[in-house]
């Protein structure tokens, strides 16, 4: 056992380490890898340590609605934009420091830069950004672009996985949040309305489809029986700025208004 971990770790550590060579698509499947693991891991440990803490996670924790637009954004656009800021980040940090030290402070960066919107974020990305910045020091000794692809592939990878994942457990929750829904659960019945919200916010043409007037259904059902949430979506998001389509109505917004307050 203790030979096997040692094998597995001597792969990680040339795969994230060791000088370019012809592997570049090879390694960076195995970067992903380790990116995900440790991630998850960190993200596991947080989390667990935050619920016996009493803090909520899911508030803590980035809540992603995923869509058309919504994947090319976190699956292409995101990897490319922050694998160059990443090489703008090592280019005013200076190189005696080393590979690790470097990739450290680029991943405590990285990860405070997420914690900013959702802060267990924090340990869901930090192990991440360590890997991909390892990756890009040690293939940028053989040029810029084989540095800047060997950060970028993996991230898009691990984000591809992410929302893969995502939508999986999208496809797997709508039909319990809607049996616990029809059952007059207020909590069930805004989830349900959440996520009938997701399946029309990226369409092409954003009109008050099917799904939005099922989704508003729910959302009142919810609000009547006091889900705070559900009162302030319908109150300062839907009826007040039209949001998924929904027409703007001003008696309805103070309504609900009224009784979130």
């Amino acid at each position: 056992m203790k030979n096997r971990i040692t094998s597995l770790a001597h792969v990680f550590r040339n795969a994230l380490l060791a000088p370019p060579d012809g592997r570049l698509l090879r390694r960076s499947a195995i970067n992903a890898l380790l990116a995900v693991g440790g991630s998850a891991l960190l993200a596991g440990i947080a989390n667990g340590v935050a619920a016996l803490m009493g803090i909520s996670v899911e508030e803590n924790t980035p809540n992603f609605e995923i869509g058309a637009m919504m994947f090319i954004f976190v699956v292409i656009v995101g990897p490319l934009v922050e694998t160059l800021l990443l090489a703008g980040l090592f280019l005013v940090m200076p190189r005696r420091l080393g590979v690790i030290k470097r990739a450290i402070i680029s991943a405590i960066l990285w990860g405070g830069v997420h914690a900013l919107s959702a802060p267990l974020w924090f340990f869901g990305t930090v192990f991440s950004f360590f890997v991909f910045s390892c990756s890009y020091l040690t293939w940028r000794k053989k040029s810029f672009a084989h540095g800047f692809l060997a950060a970028m592939l993996p991230h898009i990878m691990v984000n591809l996985f992410a929302c893969t994942l995502l939508a999986i457990a999208a496809i797997l929750e709508e039909p319990m949040y809607r049996a616990m829904a029809e059952q007059g659960d207020m909590e069930a019945q805004y989830k349900l309305g959440e996520r009938l919200c997701r399946n029309a916010k990226w369409a092409w043409v954003v009109s008050e489809d099917e799904d939005v007037i099922e989704a508003m259904t729910w959302f009142r059902k919810a609000a009547e029986q006091g889900h705070s949430e559900a009162q302030w979506k319908l109150g300062h998001r839907l009826y007040c700025y039209g949001w998924y389509g929904v027409e703007q109505d001003m008696t309805e917004r103070l309504r609900f208004i009224i009784i979130y307050l």
